[in-house]
């Protein structure tokens, strides 16, 4: 009843009340951001971040960021949509999206509230009313500013930790292709200091086993040019295999001996392996590696060419200490007969021409010595029979006698030679 009684009071003054409050109600709903102009906001400030934190990035691309800053920021594939797309405000708010039962409670819940408000609104006289929609207005556009405040700070918390994670992830990327650089140098090394010493036949088991495992083992295709460890073994195979540093040493040994046979001299002939780093191929602890393999010193010794052959080396390294665990050799036997085969050729083709020479050489002073005419003797007018007579002492003084006798003349025409000398030259010097 009161409230009845004190409407028709203020009747006469409801138009001034009325007409006061009418441009704060305009003014406010003026004043009300639309989502378009929250849009263009949200927009330049998420521009705005994107640059603040590349800049920092740039600066800094080393500094991780610690692991508690990154504790509980959501940056999953979905929230990211969420955040850029209409339902931001439930996402900012916690809601998450939220299912289809609980979206229909909410909105039942709103309505209800409206129709509430509306209910009370009826009730309420126009100064109430006035007030009423500048608390309203006030209201929505603090709720508008906390809302793009959390809107903005869940999008820098979202992309900080992207571009975090997005370091992070390329510092590690460049560590490891780092790693795997070094790495790859490290395993072409030993490949390569492998073959050195098999083609120079190292006698030290040390440099062996720096680069060998203890369970190393070398596979070879079967060389029946050449002696090898395992005879019995490999009478049916198609490969041979090695194990242990001993073993690899006397198959060493083997090699260096059946290249020695290429030559005559008594140099040494070793065998120079060529390897280029562009041939290196590697995943993971398994490489691969082509290679070039010539003798040296074998024209030196004697052989009319060097021996050459091509293969490839697949090796197998340890991941903790990149040393050798397995190394198949493949490289093609019947080249290699087929090389030894010429040049053994070639060494007995010299040795035949070096006796036709001989022969040559011998049938050309036969015709000398018969162009000399040498007296004939006829084997019947020598006696089969040789009496010898001792000399008598005589005939030895008389000879004795005799020999004086012409070393007295041959002293004599000594003299009147060097007399006759003497006396020309006297002349010459007088004319």
């Amino acid at each position: 009843a009161t409230p009845a009684a004190v409407a028709p009071k203020a009747a006469p003054a409801a138009p001034k009340a009325v007409a006061a409050p009418a441009p704060v109600v305009s003014s406010a709903t003026t004043a009300t951001p639309t989502e378009a102009d929250f849009k263009s906001v949200a927009q330049a400030a998420v521009s705005n971040l994107i640059m603040n934190a590349s800049s920092t990035v740039k600066a800094d691309t080393t500094k991780a960021v610690p692991s508690e800053t990154m504790e509980g920021v959501d940056t999953s594939t979905d929230h990211v949509k969420a955040l850029t797309g209409s339902n931001w405000v439930a996402v900012c708010s916690g809601g998450g999206g939220g299912g289809g039962g609980g979206d229909a409670s909410v909105s039942s819940q709103a309505s209800a509230d409206k129709m509430n408000n509306r209910a009370r609104r009826q009730n309420l006289t126009p100064d109430e009313r006035a007030r009423q929609n500048r608390d309203r207005n006030r209201e929505h556009a603090r709720n508008t500013r906390l809302r793009k405040k959390a809107y903005v700070e869940e999008l820098k918390r979202t992309l900080t930790a992207l571009v975090s994670q997005r370091d992070a992830a390329e510092l590690e990327k460049r560590h490891a292709s780092q790693r795997e650089l070094e790495q790859r140098e490290v395993r072409f090394r030993v490949t390569e200091e492998f073959l050195k010493l098999r083609g120079r036949n190292e006698a030290n088991p040390a440099r062996w086993a720096a680069i060998l495992e203890d369970n190393f083992t070398l596979t070879l295709p079967v060389t029946d040019f050449r002696d090898m460890v395992h005879v019995g073994e490999t009478k049916f195979a198609h490969e041979q295999v090695l194990t242990g540093v001993t073993e690899i040493m006397n198959d060493s040994n083997l090699c260096s001996a059946f290249l020695q046979g290429l030559g005559k001299g008594h140099n040494e002939i070793t065998m120079v392996y060529n390897c280029d780093r562009k041939n290196f191929f590697m995943d993971n602890c398994t490489a691969m590696l082509e290679f070039t393999a010539t003798t040296h010193g074998a024209v030196q010794q004697g052989a009319v060419a060097e021996l050459t052959m091509k293969g490839n080396v697949r090796a197998k390294f340890s991941p903790a200490s990149n040393k050798l665990i397995s190394v198949v050799m493949t490289f093609d036997t019947g080249v290699i007969m087929s090389q030894v085969n010429y040049i053994m050729k070639a060494a007995e083709h010299d040795v035949d021409a070096a006796a036709a020479a001989a022969q040559v050489a011998a049938s050309e002073a036969d015709a000398i010595l018969d162009s000399l005419q040498m007296p004939h003797i006829e084997p019947s007018s020598i006696p089969n029979k040789i009496n010898v007579v001792p000399p008598s002492s005589g005939s030895i003084t008389g000879s004795s006698v005799g020999e004086k006798e012409d070393f007295d003349e041959d002293k004599d025409g000594e003299d009147s030679n060097h007399e006759g000398a003497t006396v020309r030259r006297v002349l010459r010097r007088k004319d």
